[in-house]
């Protein structure tokens, strides 16, 4: 467990991406801040998505994994 560790600290050392090293970061405090109601945290534009497929779902309006792969792949 400890070289696993010594490996991350290395690589995130490593990291010049400044957006990944800030997604890292979110994920950490995420992490570390278990207490807090994830649905305050994240964007707007993410819980309107959440409300959307929501509303989806409640309406029928899905379809299924094989259905979505055809319909897709027919597409490529």
């Amino acid at each position: 467990m400890q070289q696993q560790k010594s490996n991350l600290i290395n690589w995130i050392e490593s990291v010049q991406d400044e957006s990944l090293l800030e997604k890292i970061i979110s994920y950490k405090d995420l992490l570390v801040n278990t207490d807090k109601d994830w649905w305050q945290e994240i964007p707007e534009r993410h819980k309107d998505s959440i409300a959307k497929g929501m509303q989806e779902a409640e309406n029928d309006k899905v379809m299924s994994l094989e259905e979505f792969r055809k319909l897709y792949t027919a597409r490529i």
